[in-house]
């Protein structure tokens, strides 16, 4: 999370960062899953972070409705959108969206 400006941001590494760094990556990938995990069933540990981290008074966390993270990725929900996408010209074809995921993340140990 950028703090200054509040945005979240994600990194796209290049698939030979993935391929030479496939240990770490999975660390990665695995961490990520194991936050969005801890972070939906420990609701209120969450906030106490995010009053923290945002520093955004505890009333205002109380009420916000919050989002449930997502734990896993089903490639066939964003298919359509990929197709759609191409449809409409916004890109040039379509593509298989499995080939955007790194084939190892696709199943957590």
């Amino acid at each position: 999370m950028n703090f200054e400006t509040g945005s979240v941001s994600r990194t796209f590494p290049s698939s030979i960062i993935i391929r030479t760094a496939v240990p770490t990556t999975g660390f990665v990938i695995d961490a990520i899953r194991k936050t969005a995990q801890w972070a939906n069933t420990n609701q209120a540990a969450a906030a106490t972070i995010l009053e923290r981290v945002s520093k955004i008074p505890a009333a205002t966390v109380g009420q916000m409705n919050r989002v449930v993270f997502g734990e896993t990725l089903d490639v066939a929900t964003i298919q359509p959108v990929i197709d759609a996408t191409a449809q409409y010209k916004f890109i040039a074809k379509t593509f298989p969206v499995a080939d955007m995921f790194w084939s190892q993340a696709k199943n957590p140990s």
